[in-house]
C-alpha cells in the first residue's frame, strides 16, 4: 500500500477512484462488450426509461391503461419525470446480462434485452438468513477475483475461481497457521438466471440521446457498488465506511490483510475502508493521513473527494 516518504507534489496528482458508469450507445452497440459480463440494473429507472420511449414513438394516445384510458402526453412526461426522480432517489438495483435485440435494432439505435441474475445467498439450513456477497472478501486478492468474474460471468470461470480458493484455503488448514492470508480465497456463489414477469426488461439505447441521460443500466461495476447496492453497505472490515485507529487494535485483522498494519498514524485517525469505499482512494487517504501529520495542513482536496465518493455510493 502507501509509502511513507513524503513527495507534496507526488501527492497531489492522485487519480480518481472509478465508478460503474451509466451505459451508453457505444458500449449498448458492442455485443462483444455485452458478453457475459454482469451489469447492475436501477429496476424502476429502467421501467420508467422505457415507458417514456414508447411514449415518444407510439405517441401518447396509443398507450392505454388496461382499462383503455389514454393520458395526454404532457401528463404523461409529468408522471414520468417524477417516475425517474424517485428512480433516483430510492434505487431499487438487482444484477442483469444484457444482449442486443438484433431485429429491433439499427444503426442509430439499439435495444437491449435485459435478463435479471441472482446469486443463491441462502445459508443452508437458515432460509430466512441471505448472506453477504462482496461485503465478507477478505483481502485485495479475493476483490480482484471477484471483479474478474464480474466481467466473465460464466460457470467455468466460476469453477476456476472456486477450485483455486479450496486449494489456497485446504493449504492454510495444513499449515496450520494464524497469520494473514494474502491470496485469493473468493468464493463466486451460483448464478441463477431469472425469468417470467417482472425479470425482463428491454432498455432503447439512441446514438442521438442527451449526454448524461441513464437508462438505468450500469457496466463497469466494481466491488464498492456491489456492497452499496446490493449488500446494503454490510461489509465486514468497517463501521460506517471508515476504520477508526488504524494504528491500534480497532482494525482488526483488516489492517494486515488489506496491507497497512505496518502504518504509524496518530491515534484517533480514521482511514476510509478499502474494501467499500474503494482501495485506490483508501492507498490515496493513507498517504494523505501521512502527508497531514508531515505538513501539519488539512488536506481539503481529499476531504472533498472522499464525500464526493460516499455520495456517489449513495451513503450520504
Amino acid at each position: 500500500m502507501s509509502s511513507t516518504t513524503f513527495d507534496e507534489k507526488a501527492h497531489k496528482k492522485k487519480k480518481k477512484t472509478a465508478t460503474m458508469r451509466p451505459m451508453g450507445f457505444g458500449a449498448a452497440s458492442d455485443a462483444k462488450f455485452l458478453q457475459d459480463q454482469l451489469f447492475l440494473l436501477n429496476i424502476p429507472l429502467a421501467a420508467a426509461h422505457y415507458m417514456r420511449k414508447l411514449v415518444n414513438f407510439a405517441g401518447s394516445s396509443n398507450v392505454r391503461s388496461q382499462g383503455g384510458l389514454a393520458l395526454p402526453a404532457e401528463l404523461w412526461h409529468m408522471i414520468l419525470d417524477e417516475m425517474e426522480e424517485e428512480a433516483e432517489r430510492k434505487p431499487q438495483f438487482c444484477f442483469a446480462k444484457a444482449a442486443i435485440a438484433p431485429s429491433l435494432s439499427s444503426p442509430t439505435e439499439t435495444i437491449l434485452r435485459c435478463v435479471r441474475h441472482e446469486f443463491d445467498l441462502r445459508v443452508p439450513g437458515k432460509p430466512d438468513r441471505i448472506r453477504v456477497l462482496a461485503g465478507n472478501l477478505q483481502n485485495p486478492a479475493s476483490i480482484a477475483d471477484f471483479e474478474y468474474f464480474l466481467e466473465n460471468a460464466t460457470p467455468e470461470e466460476a469453477a476456476k475461481i472456486n477450485e483455486a480458493s479450496d486449494k489456497v484455503r485446504a493449504r492454510l488448514e495444513d499449515e496450520d497457521e494464524d497469520k494473514p492470508i494474502h491470496e485469493s480465497i473468493a468464493k463466486i456463489p451460483k448464478l441463477n438466471k431469472l425469468s417470467g414477469l417482472g425479470n425482463v426488461f428491454y432498455i432503447l439505447q439512441a446514438q442521438d440521446a442527451p449526454q448524461g441521460k441513464k437508462s438505468g443500466l450500469y457496466y463497469n461495476v466494481e466491488v464498492p457498488d456491489v456492497i452499496a447496492r446490493i449488500d446494503r453497505g454490510r461489509c465486514w472490515v468497517c463501521s460506517g465506511r471508515f476504520i477508526g485507529c488504524i494504528s491500534g487494535r480497532c482494525a482488526g485483522s483488516a489492517k494486515e490483510m488489506f496491507g497497512f498494519d505496518r502504518e504509524h498514524i496518530g491515534c484517533g485517525s480514521s482511514l476510509v475502508c478499502p474494501l467499500c469505499v474503494g482501495m485506490e482512494l483508501s492507498d490515496d487517504h493513507l498517504d494523505s493521513l501521512h502527508w497531514e501529520e508531515h505538513s501539519g495542513k488539512r488536506d481539503e482536496k481529499m476531504e472533498r473527494r472522499i464525500k464526493a465518493r460516499l455520495s456517489e455510493l449513495g451513503y450520504n
